[in-house]
This record gives C-alpha cells, structure tokens and sequence, in this order.
C-alpha cells in the first residue's frame, strides 16, 4: 500500500486497461492474520466484494472511488 489508510467496509474502485470497477473491501490480510485496518507501507491483502480473479490484472490501482484517473497518452522530453 503506497499511501493512506484501508479500513473494513470502505468502499474501493480498480482502476486500469480501460475498466473501472467499484466494489467493498470485506476483509485486510497481513501474513495470514486478519486487521482491522492497514495504513501506507504495509504488505496486504485485500479481500473484495463481487469481483472475480480474471476481473482484475497485475498493474491495477486500486483507490478511493474518484480520488485517481487513467491516463494512456503521456507527452515527455528527455
């Protein structure tokens, strides 16, 4: 977890490859033991609500509902 705080029952959004799906964070894992909450710098696993193993693909973010967007075109100079 790169930044903030996941507690039990926030709701969270997966964002990336062109999908958004919404869902409820039911669980917080950390080594096999259940919290209540994990915060930023933390190894976790997050237990989700109604979204299935092919649902989601290594390099999605997962956020608070609105608070990230996708971006595909970026425009850089080296």
């Amino acid at each position: 977890m790169e930044r903030g705080i996941l507690k039990k029952g926030n709701d969270c959004e997966f964002i990336g490859y062109n999908k958004v799906l919404k869902s409820t964070v039911t669980g917080v894992e950390m080594f096999h033991q259940i919290l209540e909450e994990a915060q930023a710098g933390d190894q976790l696993g997050a237990l989700v609500r109604g979204v299935k193993r092919d649902d989601i693909r290594r390099g999605m973010i997962m956020c608070k509902p609105g608070s990230c967007k996708a971006h595909d075109n970026v425009e850089a100079q080296v």
